[in-house]
Formats: C-alpha cells, structure tokens, sequence
C-alpha cells in the first residue's frame, strides 16, 4: 500500500547518498526478529507479518539498523536476512542488524521470555532490566549501540557496527 511505496521511495533516496550519509537507520514499531516470535525454525506472529512486508525492502536498499520496540525488553540481533542467513560480524555486515529496546518501562512489566527460544540470530536478550538504547559515531564509519540500565546508566549491551570507508 501508500506505507510501502513510500518505504521504498525514501529508502531509494537515501540509498542515492551513501556517500554523503553512509548509513541507513530505519525505526518502526514491531519488531521483524525478536526470541520469543520463534518457534524453533521460523519466526511467527506479527514479526512474521512484519518481515513479509519489509525485510526485502531492507535488504534490496542495504538498510544498515533496523530498531523497534513493542515488546518490553530489549534485545539484539545478529546482522540477518530471511531467517538463515546469518553473520556474526559486524564488520562490513550484508545483512541488517535488528535492535528491540521496548525496556524503557511501563506498567504492564516486561515482556514474558520464559519459553524463549535460542535462534541462531540472536546475540543478546535482556527482559529483567529497563534502560536506554543509545547511538553514537565514532567517525563516519564507525556505529555504536549500547543498552544502558536505567537505575543507574551501566552499560548492559554494546555493539560496535562499522563499514569500510569506500576508496577514493
């Protein structure tokens, strides 16, 4: 529909201006990857809707982050297309990298993970803490996320995502 034309559109223009803007940073609200949308082999539910609808498109534009939340905790991907193709670098990474930091707190509590699975695209998981997700460059190429607790701003989670600068 109208959502995923302009998607496409916008995510074509920015493609345009890698060198000016190397990364793509895209925010939405459910997650395309998250532990407990897992049943061992594919991912389920509404992420399962969500990947039908955007993952191509992440992919086909080499979208760099992809971060959500709605579910009330926290967790990070390894850089990953399509359920199995998975890297576990994130250097260069081909893949997007898929963030869920829904641990900013509510009401309702965290999100249930006893019946978590293990996929081999999940590097970390944390649903017993709230906190903050943060990005910082270290230079044009050089990404950092971290996952800070919020009592006290300790950092739970990092990731350093980095690509080589292109060659002039």
């Amino acid at each position: 529909g109208d959502q995923l034309a302009w998607l496409e559109a916008d995510l074509a223009e920015a493609n345009k201006h890698r060198d000016v803007r190397p990364w793509i940073i895209v925010g939405g609200h459910r997650p395309v990857y998250s532990v407990i949308e897992y049943d061992g082999t594919d991912v389920t539910g509404t992420s399962a809707a969500v990947q039908a609808a955007f993952e191509g498109l992440f992919h086909e534009y080499g979208v760099d982050v992809f971060v959500c939340g709605h579910e009330h905790s926290y967790e990070r991907q390894f850089p990953v297309y399509a359920n199995t193709n998975v890297a576990t670098s994130y250097k260069d990474a081909p893949y997007t990298v898929y963030l869920v930091q829904g641990a900013g707190g509510n009401s309702e509590g965290h999100s249930n993970y006893d019946n978590a699975a293990s996929p081999p695209w999940s590097a970390f998981w944390d649903s017993s803490n709230y906190g903050i997700g943060m990005f910082s460059f270290e230079d044009a190429y050089t990404l950092k996320w971290q996952f800070l607790k919020g009592v006290d701003g300790s950092v739970i989670d990092e990731v350093v995502i980095s690509k080589t600068p292109p060659s002039t």
